[in-house]
């Protein structure tokens, strides 16, 4: 007789539900058809192979949230201690007056006091801001002291503690003795350097045609190149500032203003632009196709008998067979254009409506618009701490006093000895300290931009009654991410950071590199890599803004957003790159109309307000070029956060929701007959 136990009743798993509850009190089966009730009410139906996660009810507001990756957000705020901890020290050891005045032969700095070092004695510099470069006719070494001013022809310049003599005689005797020199031109002062106006002009040379190679002037052009490019670029960078502040503010509030018109104008005609742009790229490749096939067919037909019956010409057969390739290139590429805009009308006609619904969604908040100008103060800020602190690290060391290098006899024995700044080792660990710690903070600011963004455009959209909005979205939305995600934004933000101070410790090695004249497959190889390191920081600056938009919409932590995201896209991928290259290409457009009129305005500025300006204008127009892209970019990103908000719970709507009463879209009436006519096509790629 078999065992007990091999006459167990097998539960099948379909009835494991019925048994358990047989089992159950009747109180107890109550409380659970209560519960499964209000569970009804809150939970979403899950179309067939879509994810399980659709079972939450989409939109901010229908989802309980908590905290999440709050570990990363403690070490962003660590890394914030470290940095101003850094940022007194640099304080305490930096010297501005590094970054604006030269340093004389002997160590001193001009426009300061500086304190004995060893055996160098004490020298006030305070009222000698100016530094000459004097001639060394005994040795042919062209040494430099501070001056109070820059000196004219015939005037004579004495080393420190010498007092020129008050009789001819009694000065020809101290230059004789080499402690006194003669000024040979007038001198004009320029990045508070004393250069005499015949070397200004040597300056911009690259060869010397009139003057001999081991003139005076050519010993101090090159002198005053070396003293020049040997400054660090911190001190270069501020140094131009200091003139140049003026103008580079006034156009970074035209950038301001200019992006802000160009805002309204796409809220207004976004459609228009979007056809427009797509029209006029197929209208100006035909007509390139046309002028190639024109002037191949002018050569086939005139030049033939020169090409057949003669002895060949080079330049018409080059020109000849050159026209042909272009040509026949040039026509498969408008082909192709032509093909894809035929075949991807719906879907460029699908960008336009979300770029309207964006134009739509922006109206019923117009604070939006303005929270760009909060975003460019607080990274203004930012990037005006870091300028600071690292030009302060840039000039802070340990000044010590070793013996004069050159062979000129010095009648005073204590200019026998001179001082030097010796950086101190950790430096360039503080400032990679203080590069990756700007990289973090700068992607944490943009992090928190795009999920308070990403909040509120994602409000608007999951609200049927769209008069039931909150009274201020944007605000509603800020408050939800400073409360939950700033965690999440950290995390993120983090991981873009360290791609981006490893591309700038790239950069760094190839410049010194390059300077060494180093070998140039190590160039190479720091190159591919500095890419690498760019596709890697693309490709995070894609999901991390998905990401966040999931995160602010269903409160999930890092990884899970991006998850959602990616997976989202890639079911939506043929949608994705036209929408994306079509708002893309339009939000381009823009930026180059802002920053091309703000730079060519700087430019005229730079050249003619002011003759210091103009003798160094690249450093203020770079600045200018890169402060009216950031400021176009911040503006664009408003559009380009809501577009992608809107595509991204467009593509979720389509896979929640059918149209039908039981599961009603809730997209806009223009977006639902757009979808209810391309209802029965093929989704774009196979889940």
């Amino acid at each position: 007789m078999p065992p007990k136990s091999a006459h167990k009743k097998v539960v099948e798993p379909h009835k494991m539900k019925q048994v358990v509850t047989v089992q159950m009190s009747e109180e107890e089966k109550e409380e659970e058809e209560e519960e499964e009730v209000e569970v009804a009410k809150t939970v979403a139906v899950v179309p067939e192979g879509f994810p399980l996660e659709y079972h939450r009810e989409p939109g901010p507001k229908a989802t309980t949230r908590k905290c999440n990756d709050a570990v990363f957000f403690i070490l962003f705020v660590l890394t914030w201690v470290g940095m101003v901890v850094i940022a007194i020290v640099a304080f305490q050891k930096g010297d501005f007056n590094r970054l604006k005045y030269g340093t004389d032969s002997w160590g001193n700095l001009c426009g300061a006091y500086n304190p004995p070092v060893g055996q160098v004695p004490a020298f006030d510099m305070t009222n000698r801001t100016y530094l000459h470069y004097l001639n060394g006719h005994a040795t042919g070494n062209v040494i430099s002291r501070c001056v109070a001013s820059c000196p004219k022809k015939n005037d004579v310049v004495c080393f420190y503690n010498t007092t020129v003599a008050s009789t001819p005689a009694g000065v020809a005797t101290q230059i004789a003795q080499g402690n006194c020199f003669p000024v040979l031109f007038n001198t004009t002062d320029m990045l508070y350097r004393c250069i005499p106006l015949e070397a200004v002009q040597t300056l911009v040379q690259v060869q010397y045609p009139t003057l001999q190679p081991n003139s005076t002037m050519v010993k101090i052009a090159n002198f005053v190149l070396s003293d020049l490019n040997g400054r660090t670029i911190a001190a270069k960078m501020t140094q131009s500032l200091a003139y140049s502040w003026p103008i580079v503010l006034g156009m970074a509030f035209l950038a301001l203003g200019l992006s802000f018109a160009w805002l309204m104008m796409i809220m207004l005609i976004a459609g228009g632009c979007v056809w427009l742009t797509v029209i006029m790229a197929n209208m100006c490749l035909a007509g390139i196709v046309a002028m190639l096939w024109y002037n191949w067919a002018m050569i086939e037909t005139n030049g033939k008998q020169i090409l057949v019956g003669w002895s060949k010409i080079d330049s018409l057969l080059m020109n000849w067979q050159t026209l042909l390739t272009l040509s026949i290139v040039a026509s498969v590429v408008f082909l192709l254009l032509f093909v894809v805009t035929i075949a991807a009308r719906k879907r460029i006609q699908l960008a336009v409506i979300i770029i309207q619904e964006t134009a739509q969604a922006i109206k019923t908040m117009p604070l939006i618009v303005i929270f760009p100008i909060a975003k460019y103060f607080l990274i203004a800020g930012l990037f005006a701490f870091f300028v600071v602190v690292y030009a302060l690290l840039a000039t802070s060391g340990t000044v010590i006093a070793q013996t004069f290098s050159t062979s000129i006899s010095l009648s005073i024995a204590n200019q026998d000895w001179t001082k030097m700044l010796t950086p101190d080792t950790v430096l360039p660990f503080l400032q990679i300290y203080i590069v990756f710690g700007f990289f973090w903070t700068w992607n944490f600011f943009l992090g928190v931009w795009q999920t308070t963004i990403a909040g509120a455009i994602a409000g608007w959209y999951w609200t049927r009654d769209k008069s039931a909005l909150a009274r201020s979205p944007l605000r509603t939305a800020f408050a939800r991410c400073f409360r939950y995600h700033l965690g999440s934004i950290a995390f993120g933000s983090m991981l873009i950071a360290l791609v981006q101070v490893v591309r700038w410790i790239l950069v760094e090695l190839q410049r010194r590199l390059r300077a060494s004249k180093a070998n140039a497959v190590t160039q190479q190889i720091l190159a591919c890599t500095q890419c690498c390191c760019i596709f890697v920081e693309k490709f995070l600056a894609f999901l991390n803004k998905n990401a966040y938009i999931e995160i602010a919409v269903y409160g999930y932590s890092f990884c899970d957003g991006a998850k959602m995201a990616f997976q989202l896209l890639v079911r939506n991928a043929f949608r994705l790159v036209v929408i994306d290259r079509v708002s893309g290409f339009l939000f381009l457009l823009g930026k180059l109309i802002i920053v091309s009129g703000t730079c060519m305005i700087a430019l005229a500025l730079l050249q003619t307000f002011e003759a210091g300006i103009a003798d160094y204008y690249a450093i203020p127009l770079i600045f200018v070029f890169v402060i009216s892209w950031v400021v176009a970019s911040f503006f664009m990103s408003v559009m380009d956060m809501a577009v992608d908000t809107i595509f991204l719970c467009f593509c979720e709507d389509c896979e929640r929701n059918d149209g039908s009463k039981e599961r009603p879209y809730y997209m806009t009436p223009t977006l639902r007959e757009f979808t209810d006519r391309h209802k029965g096509e093929k989704p774009d790629i196979a889940t």
